[in-house]
């Protein structure tokens, strides 16, 4: 099954449920786009997932975070249907960079 077919196929499902998430129908989309619409499934290595997480550099950020959510719910709902043997999304997670409003440490005159 092509990645293409396999992130339409859980996008439906999604909207089965109730899902109608904008966001994530869009980085699945980009993320098919990215590896190329006819790529297999099954060949799709972390290498490839690591390629589309950094492809705005090497700067982890919160959206880098939410990106690899994403993908990780499509290949485990892929994974539980037996479409994959194994999980291609990097296991070990960089830190998440620390959140600070910046409207609570403005100093004021």
């Amino acid at each position: 099954m092509s990645i293409k077919e396999t992130v339409e196929s859980f996008i439906k499902f999604r909207r089965s449920i109730g899902r109608k998430d904008q966001s994530t129908t869009y980085s699945l989309r980009l993320f098919a786009k990215f590896i190329g619409e006819t790529t297999e499934l099954t060949s799709i290595t972390e290498s490839d997932c690591n390629a589309f997480l950094y492809r705005k550099g090497n700067v982890i950020t919160r959206y880098w975070h939410s990106q690899h959510c994403i993908l990780k719910k499509l290949f485990e709902w892929a994974f539980s249907r037996g479409l994959i043997q194994n999980i291609p999304i990097p296991v070990f997670l960089p830190k998440a960079p620390e959140y600070y409003p910046a409207y609570i440490y403005r100093m004021t005159n």
